[in-house]
């Protein structure tokens, strides 16, 4: 945390915020109570809420609690059964819906470890990183943690855990980009995730001014959220309403796994077009035909240059492109009704989509006897 006025959206950067109202009469804060003898000094304070108009979230601007407010925090204590209950379903859940049995995760603002705990009761291994010294204190007890803010230089393993989760956090922070990007400094590339806010849309429907205090920075609906994760490279799997609507749950994947498959993707292309070039050497001097004159066959007959003296001619079913010619390679088409199948050695299907329609036709339709190549992942013959 920091003693800085928000300026700007601590999601987007947007400079331009509009006031949705003001209240001028909040507690400082609603985490602390106070002894008798500091009752004199506690003053009532304004706070003016806003919204971007950019991407949506609704913010405090201005009356920021002090630095290090939270290293004695202690509002996440979970003594509710309904709220245990609750913890303990939504942990259920989460393990099951990402097959993270035997997993590890790191929880951002553990509280007293009441979430932690279900997490490793459930077949999650859980480590928690709680800045309050009195909720890391009881958190210690049930599982692993920390006591410390969360940040990149947290003493956790790099790119190690399965998955991380943040229980009413992020409506505290003051730059969501930061904690999310620190995050992916430990979770792994395929790495998954939970975030649960309070609900601004709850608050909003039912006229619940008295959710809106210093202590809360931002105000999230599911839109805003989705926003936000979307900002920092996460896939949003789901984002739903839980514990009667008082929160918005999400949960999303590190989208670095998709970054690599891309890199490994395109490394892979000319390994690709040499594949094809085997394939045709090896049937060289055969009868060999291409199914498919649509985009995909199209555009594999130019890019990996397929010449009209490689194949004999394309076939496809749609009778309006008989006796055309593909665009970049100059191959003829042509019907079915005008191929005689048996005497083609090499049927090469590059109309992926239909390919095990293409199959059956070929083998009951026709009466086609010989073989039959497929192109994904790689070309090979059935």
């Amino acid at each position: 945390m920091n003693s800085k006025t928000i300026q700007k959206c601590i999601i987007c950067g947007n400079k331009k915020l509009r006031v949705l109202f003001k209240i001028k009469n909040a507690p400082f804060s609603v985490s602390k109570l106070l002894d008798r003898d500091q009752l004199a000094k506690d003053k009532k304070q304004p706070l003016t809420l806003k919204i971007c108009d950019t991407c949506k979230l609704s913010q405090l601007a201005g009356n920021l609690l002090p630095s290090g407010f939270y290293n004695d925090y202690q509002m996440s204590f979970s003594y509710s059964r309904m709220i245990q209950t609750y913890q303990q379903r939504l942990a259920e859940d989460f393990i099951r819906y990402f097959k993270l049995n035997g997993k590890s995760a790191f929880e951002i603002g553990c509280g007293d470890g009441m979430f932690a705990s279900f997490l490793n009761r459930k077949g999650l291994k859980t480590v928690g990183i709680e800045p309050s010294v009195p909720l890391y204190n009881l958190a210690r007890k049930k599982v692993k943690a920390l006591n410390q803010y969360f940040n990149k230089r947290a003493p956790l393993k790099k790119k190690h855990y399965d998955a991380f989760v943040s229980r009413q956090v992020f409506e505290h922070v003051d730059d969501p980009n930061k904690i999310l990007q620190d995050a992916k400094e430990f979770l792994k590339p395929a790495g998954v995730g939970l975030i649960e806010v309070p609900s601004f849309s709850t608050i909003a429907s039912f006229n619940r001014y008295y959710d809106i205090c210093r202590d809360h920075r931002s105000y999230y609906t599911p839109v805003t959220l989705q926003y936000l994760l979307a900002t920092n490279n996460f896939q949003v799997i789901k984002i739903f309403h839980t514990a009667h609507n008082e929160y918005i749950t999400a949960y999303f994947k590190n989208n670095e796994y998709h970054q690599q498959e891309l890199k490994s993707f395109f490394a892979r292309y000319a390994g690709y077009r040499q594949s094809i070039k085997k394939l045709l050497t090896k049937y060289k001097g055969k009868k060999i035909a291409v199914w498919g004159a649509g985009g995909k066959g199209v555009t594999f007959l130019s890019i990996c240059d397929i010449r009209p003296e490689d194949i004999l001619f394309v076939i496809d079913s749609d009778t309006h492109k008989g006796n055309k010619y593909t665009t970049g390679s100059h191959i003829l088409v042509k019907t079915p009704a005008a191929v005689e199948f048996n005497s083609i050695d090499l049927i090469i299907i590059a109309a992926v989509m239909f390919q095990e329609e293409i199959i059956k036709d070929l083998i009951g339709r026709y009466k086609y006897k010989n073989k039959i190549a497929v192109l994904s992942p790689y070309p090979h013959i059935l």
